[in-house]
């Protein structure tokens, strides 16, 4: 009876350890685990109940105890050697030994080169020769990682790290094209960022790069910073045409702000007495969603309008004809929503039309 109490007594601390061990509470699983191992002797060499132990200590940063185990693991089994490896070399990792994480990647790398863990390996060690300004081999080791789909979601940040490596290597033509391109098709992500904060309009003279950086300043709300930016970058150019985009930059801040009263004035003057006629289009645009934000909504429904049957080629003809139809469902005026509606589908028809004939 002794035996089967201490035994119901085990299994019970066992499901709490595996509830807390599975909300991530590793200190309060691990304290659990410890008393099951006194409870249940015949648990001691358990090595599923070693593992999560061994586990508990890592994500605990307690990495010696947590090797203890995981060698003793190794040394003893035959099962999971990938994944004992990898925790192993990642215990390394997380205190940052330059010497073993060498030599663990390099025997993972080569012991499990298959294995879906290798390519963290391979992540890891790119990130710590980053870190340790090794920026020749993480570059090489960031750029095996771009061959694999699996870190798609990851693809801005190696791109980054690429970029970045390559500047501070003094491939700095190359490496700034990069960092273009990856603001430009990335505006919304926190590399972005990164690199924008790296430069000033006193270091940047190319338009297009102020231009990238003011896309990801909007994109992260960060106001302030953009708009002494532009004003210092307006203060050092003479060219007329980009002196207008920036001061339509300056102008999205407001609108950006919700202060749409005074993005609207400025809107509409600049379209009044524009010089730079590709921004004409943006204009047009932006006074739209002013009226609409100000709930002037005939006078956002016509804006919208004048758009599609001034640019009918373009994607946003269809959209702004679509938005200028509920806005008109939204006054009671049917017959002129159920017109524009029929109008969707020949916009979306012009513009397939001529994406295809320029291919």
């Amino acid at each position: 009876m002794l035996l089967s109490s201490k035994a119901v007594q085990a299994n019970n601390l066992m499901y709490i350890a595996d509830s807390m061990y599975s909300r991530q509470n590793y200190h309060e699983a691990l304290q659990c685990y410890l008393q099951v191992i006194d409870e249940d002797r015949f648990l001691k060499q358990d090595f599923s109940l070693k593992f999560k132990i061994a586990m508990c200590y890592l994500r605990s940063n307690d990495f010696e105890d947590a090797r203890a185990i995981l060698f003793q693991l190794r040394k003893n089994n035959t099962a999971l050697p990938e994944y004992l490896d990898y925790f192993i070399f990642f215990s390394f990792y997380k205190q940052g030994d330059t010497k073993n994480i060498h030599f663990y990647s390099s025997e993972y790398l080569r012991n499990h080169a298959n294995h879906f863990f290798a390519d963290s390996v391979l992540y890891h060690l790119a990130d710590h020769e980053f870190v340790q300004k090794n920026f020749r081999v993480a570059n090489q080791h960031y750029a095996r990682l771009l061959k694999n789909k699996e870190y798609k979601k990851k693809r801005s940040f190696i791109l980054t790290r690429i970029a970045l490596c390559k500047y501070y290597l003094k491939e700095k033509e190359n490496a700034l094209d990069q960092m273009y391109q990856i603001m430009k098709n990335y505006p919304s992500s926190d590399e972005a960022l990164e690199i924008a904060r790296m430069f000033n309009s006193d270091t940047i003279k190319d338009d297009k790069f102020v231009f990238a950086i003011a896309d990801v300043y909007l994109k992260h709300r960060e106001f302030s910073l953009l708009t002494g930016e532009l004003e210092r970058y307006i203060l050092s150019i003479s060219n007329h045409n980009i002196k207008e985009k920036a001061r339509y930059y300056l102008l999205r801040v407001y609108y950006e702000r919700g202060n749409y009263q005074s993005a609207l004035y400025g809107f509409k003057n600049m379209l009044q007495n524009l010089n730079n006629k590709l921004l004409e289009s943006r204009l047009r645009l932006m006074i739209a969603r002013c009226y609409l934000y100000l709930d002037r909504k005939e006078e956002a429904a016509i804006s919208y309008i004048e758009y599609a049957k001034l640019y009918p080629r373009r994607r946003l003809a269809a959209e702004t004809t679509w938005k200028s139809a509920w806005i008109y469902e939204e006054l009671g005026d049917i017959e002129q929503a159920l017109e524009l509606y029929k109008n969707i589908i020949i916009f979306i028809i012009f513009y397939i039309f001529y994406q295809f004939k320029s291919i």
